[in-house]
């Protein structure tokens, strides 16, 4: 056992100790939860095996750069694995534990403690099915890159609006992953799975209570930025939604988000859309910065190149602007809309944004409202 407080090494039945380690550049992680109890400990000692520095019950242990040396402990009865990463600013995830990280919760855990403006980190995540909730709020530099959108699959099935398998603000750049929100995990009073969901869409039960229904976005692309200058980029990104559109975005101050080669696509039940609710009412939602803007130019702007956004009784598109934040920088160039309730455009577009603040660049797209700017 190495001792937190001294860092003397002593016989102790509970605990494996590891060997003198080389302590070069990097971190060492413990997934285990923290505990009152020392079930991780590691210590840092100097050339000539002072101790330096210790830690106990930390998920995330940076190597100090004055440490030579170090040893850490764990208690034999706990399960969770140990890892030494060096100072790289790629991490990988993978189900399968080849990689760094099983979650890319995980994952982002570390790369919070480590990343920077100047030391941005990427994320890998390579094939499987991740049950899980991403939540990235704050200024933070993370960078998630599937190997394969077709096989790297971020969702949640529990249909509630806070559980959407990436929700995320400010900054970002997110390629090649797939995200899917379902029914099939919905609970509550009513029953369980999609048919339980639908029952309390179509009778206006509301969780949050501000919601008139209830759904979860594929990803979901707000939460206030500061007014720092941000960029919000998706490509090749898969994002479908059987509840809810399947991209939902605050455009906020300073801020500008690119939809590029993505397919987006929302499926609800058709009593949903003959009921109008608010589910049925655009596979891309989104929104002016709301409910207050600081100063009367958000400087605002939504990019979508090269998508294709379907509407299975739904709306492809549904933009709303807010009292506050009427004005918005929007260019469409080369996007397919499509939606089996074609009787005009107002079944495809949901679009309250003066049409002015469709840029004059905007063209290509097979829904003329978007190439008008061009041609009149």
């Amino acid at each position: 056992y190495a001792n937190w407080d001294t860092g003397n090494l002593s016989p102790n039945s509970k605990y494996f100790c590891s060997p003198y380690l080389r302590a070069l550049n990097g971190t060492i992680i413990c997934d285990t939860t923290p505990s009152n109890d020392n079930v991780f400990t590691v210590s840092f000692y100097d050339i000539n095996f002072n101790m330096v520095s210790s830690a106990f019950n930390k998920t995330v242990v940076p190597i100090p750069n004055n440490a030579y040396y170090f040893c850490f402990s764990k208690r034999i009865d706990t399960e969770y694995n140990v890892k030494i990463i060096d100072g790289s600013t790629t991490l990988t995830v993978s189900k399968d534990n080849s990689k760094m990280f099983t979650s890319i919760n995980d994952a982002l855990k570390f790369a919070y403690a480590i990343e920077s403006k100047d030391n941005p980190i990427t994320i890998i995540v390579f094939p499987g099915v991740y049950d899980e909730v991403l939540f990235i709020k704050g200024q933070h530099y993370v960078s998630l890159i599937g190997i394969n959108r077709e096989t790297c699959i971020i969702k949640n099935d529990t249909a509630r609006y806070n559980n959407a398998p990436l929700r995320i603000q400010g900054a970002c750049y997110v390629a090649n992953l797939s995200f899917i929100s379902t029914a099939s995990k919905y609970s509550s009073a009513t029953g369980t799975g999609y048919e339980a969901w639908k029952k309390d869409v179509l009778d206006g039960v509301s969780d949050p209570t501000w919601l008139t229904t209830i759904g979860s976005y594929a990803v979901h692309c707000d939460d206030v930025t500061n007014g720092e200058n941000t960029t919000s980029l998706f490509e090749n990104c898969y994002m479908y939604s059987e509840t809810f559109p399947a991209f939902g975005s605050g455009m906020q101050l300073n801020n500008t988000i690119y939809l590029l080669n993505c397919d987006l696509i929302t499926s609800i039940d058709e009593d949903i859309y003959n009921a109008n609710k608010l589910n049925s009412q655009g596979t891309l939602l989104c929104h002016g910065n709301y409910p207050t803007s600081p100063v009367a130019d958000p400087k605002q702007s939504l990019i979508v190149k090269d998508c294709r956004i379907t509407g299975i009784n739904s709306k492809c598109l549904n933009m709303y602007k807010s009292n506050n934040a009427p004005k918005a920088n929007i260019i469409f160039i080369n996007n397919t809309f499509d939606n089996n309730h074609k009787n005009n455009v107002d079944d495809i577009l949901a679009f309250s944004f003066d049409t002015q603040y469709i840029n004059s660049s905007s063209h290509g797209n097979n829904v003329d409202f978007f190439n008008k700017t061009l041609i009149e």
